[in-house]
């Protein structure tokens, strides 16, 4: 849009110019999208890409780093078969890093299960192995899987068993989630889309996820 012509000093100012010269202003603002934002600065305005809200059921491009359902194809051709079932992740627990593997369900059996993870640690302990001090030390286990307990009412996922001082040695159970399958489709009620971290401090064994 054209703005109108330069007036001579004295001249009237018409109401179409002015109207035009509105229209040519709007025209003109900068305004915000979809994908970009306007931010105030010393100098004017800038644009600055927005980042995207990721909604809950929502397709997303950052995929969750543990827990929730996918889908994989196994073999090739002919033989080739899809599977379901929930993402498996890491799990630190002191110097020992493990990676959980996914863990296929079967979509033609109905029920609600509760998913959880369970690992055998050691805590650190003085030189006299007689007082327990915070952290983890290790985990005695090789390897780490995700199992699934059935689920009913009031069904609570398994209780750690602290370290004693005597041998440092404790069982935590991780949950990942509660599983439900129903007419061939599964849904997880994840509790976290990270990695387990494993701690201790005063004979109670923790966790935290990213």
């Amino acid at each position: 849009m054209n703005l109108p012509p330069k007036k001579r000093p004295g001249n009237p100012i018409l109401a179409s110019d002015w109207n035009t010269l509105i229209d040519a202003l709007a025209a003109r603002t900068p305004r915000p999208s979809a994908s970009l934002e306007i931010i105030s600065t010393s100098g004017g305005f800038s644009y600055r890409a927005r980042h995207a809200a990721v909604s809950e059921g929502a397709a997303s491009s950052r995929a969750c780093l543990f827990g929730e359902i996918i889908t994989w194809t196994e073999g090739e051709g002919e033989e080739a078969v899809t599977k379901t079932g929930i993402r498996g992740g890491v799990i630190y627990c002191g110097d020992k890093n493990f990676s959980v593997p996914d863990k296929e369900i079967n979509l033609e059996t109905s029920g609600v299960w509760l998913i959880q993870v369970s690992l055998v640690c050691e805590a650190n302990r003085d030189d006299d192995n007689s007082l327990i001090l915070p952290g983890i030390k290790t985990s005695s286990a090789s390897t780490a899987t995700m199992t699934a307990k059935a689920w009913t009412s009031g069904t609570n996922y398994d209780s750690n068993t602290n370290p004693t001082a005597s041998t440092g040695i404790g069982t935590i159970k991780l949950p990942v989630g509660k599983l439900t399958i129903a007419n061939g489709v599964a849904k997880l009620a994840a509790t976290g889309c990270g990695g387990f971290h494993v701690d201790q401090c005063a004979g109670t064994l923790s966790y935290h996820r990213e």
